[in-house]
């Protein structure tokens, strides 16, 4: 896991968010640290939090004005 979370390039702020780090999770936890790891690294754009908010389908049920954007152009 941590070898994983290494190449995310994950911070202290995944640490934070969990509560506890990386070492001290139980297996059954990692699905949700991974999760958070990939939205803290997706985090610096908005567009690029909005897209993989949808791809771990963590929307409100509505496609973000990005994924709008991309089918409009084709890129979908």
């Amino acid at each position: 896991m941590e070898v994983l979370l290494e190449e995310l390039y994950v911070d202290d702020g995944l640490e934070e968010l969990l509560g506890k780090s990386p070492a001290e999770l139980q297996l059954r936890q990692y699905p949700q640290a991974v999760a958070a790891a990939l939205i803290l690294r997706h985090s610096w754009r908005a567009d690029d939090l909005a897209c993989i908010l949808e791809r771990l389908g963590m929307t409100n049920g509505r496609k973000s004005t990005f994924a709008r954007r991309q089918k409009r152009h084709g890129s979908e």
